[in-house]
This record gives structure tokens, C-alpha cells and sequence, in this order.
């Protein structure tokens, strides 16, 4: 796995009433800005990713993640690359479910070949509900490289996946933009606001509902 630095993550779902005016905060389920200077300083306690949001969906930092002023802005998240994470647990607001669903999120993977997951919502048992993404080399992730793959899974015969054409880990920090797009049931992919192309597709089945609880 690449070392990874992270910034900031935002997830977007279901409209929250909580937030009904702010263009920033129509529609936004979670955000993280993964600027602490410590551990253990949000609101919740233990939890160390504050979420910024107003739902209190505050992450804990697992295996050495930590700080680091090595960042986009103020501070970051770093990751060594082996068993770090941060984890934020479920909520029926966090599921993707059929769409709409976005995820956008400032990420500094290494310039190197690596397989590194940037972003999962993944069930732990049975048919794997799943969207993942990732920084790998082919659409099954079974092989190292620097490309983006997104899986967008409800089991074997319902998934959607995207791999993209273009490296996308350089060692520089990038904004990765995932869509799910319930209208049009596609999957758009963006690094810096530019969409990317794709190597390869995967269309199997009917449109995926990911609405695991894991």
C-alpha cells in the first residue's frame, strides 16, 4: 500500500433538514475537515476526525494514523500505508444507497504503484455491498498501480464499476470526486473538477442499492 495523506472529506446523501438554507450544507451528510492537532478532541470523546457537519459522524483514527502539518490546508490526516484508517461508524444517512450520493475528498497518494483504498463503504459478510475507492491497478484491484477504480457493488449481478485511464497518484495533493447519479445511473469521476476517462467499464444488471449497515 502507498502512503496516503488526507485532508478532507465530504459525504453527501439525503437532504437534512438541519441545514435547510446554506448552499455548502444542502444535501451534506457529513464533513470532515481532518485539521485536528490531536487526538481525541471532538465532542464525542474518543474520536479523533471531528465532522463538521452537525450530525456528530466524528471518525477514530485506527493503526498509526495521525496529524501532520504536511497538508493542503492547515493540517492533515497521514496514513502509513499499513492498517490505517479512520473509521466512522454507520448511519442510515451515510448509505449510498441507489444514489444521488457524492463523495469528494483532498488526498496526497505517493507516486508509486500501490494498491490503497481512499474511501469505502463496504459490507463485511455475504454479497459485499459496496463503494469503493481506490488506487490500484486494474478494475479488480488485484494488481498495484496508480489508477483510480471506483466499485459501485450490490452483488455479482448488480455492479458498476469505473477504472480510469489516467494516473491519478503523483505525490501531489488531489480533489477526487465520486458521483452517483441515481437520475441518469452513471458514475462520474473527477480529479480537480476535470472528469475523467475511462480505461474500462463494468455494467452488470440492474442500477446497485448499496444500504449495507457495516
Amino acid at each position: 500500500k502507498g502512503t496516503i495523506n488526507g485532508v478532507s472529506t465530504n459525504i453527501g446523501g439525503n437532504k437534512n433538514s438541519s441545514f435547510p438554507t446554506s448552499p455548502l450544507s444542502n444535501s451534506l451528510v457529513g464533513y470532515w475537515k481532518m485539521d485536528e492537532s490531536t487526538a481525541n478532541t471532538c465532542t464525542g470523546g474518543t474520536n479523533d476526525s471531528c465532522d463538521s457537519s452537525g450530525n456528530d459522524f466524528d471518525g477514530a483514527w485506527n493503526g498509526d494514523a495521525t496529524t501532520t502539518a504536511t497538508a493542503r490546508f492547515n493540517r492533515a490526516t497521514t496514513y502509513d500505508g499499513t492498517g490505517d484508517y479512520t473509521q466512522i461508524s454507520d448511519n442510515a444517512l451515510l448509505r449510498p444507497n441507489g444514489g444521488p450520493y457524492t463523495v469528494s475528498f483532498w488526498a496526497n497518494p505517493a507516486n508509486t504503484d500501490q494498491f490503497s483504498p481512499l474511501f469505502t463503504k463496504e459490507q463485511s459478510t455475504g454479497d459485499l455491498e459496496q463503494l469503493d475507492i481506490e488506487v490500484c491497478g486494474n478494475t479488480n484491484c488485484s494488481a498495484t498501480g496508480q489508477n483510480l477504480n471506483v466499485w459501485f457493488r450490490q452483488n455479482d449481478a448488480n455492479e458498476r464499476r469505473f477504472f480510469s485511464a489516467a494516473d491519478v497518484a503523483d505525490g501531489n495533493w488531489h480533489m477526487y470526486t465520486v458521483v452517483i447519479d441515481s437520475e441518469t445511473q452513471t458514475l462520474r469521476v473527477y480529479v480537480d473538477g476535470v472528469q475523467l476517462t475511462a480505461a474500462s467499464t463494468i455494467t452488470d444488471g440492474a442500477w446497485p442499492v448499496v444500504d449495507n449497515s457495516d
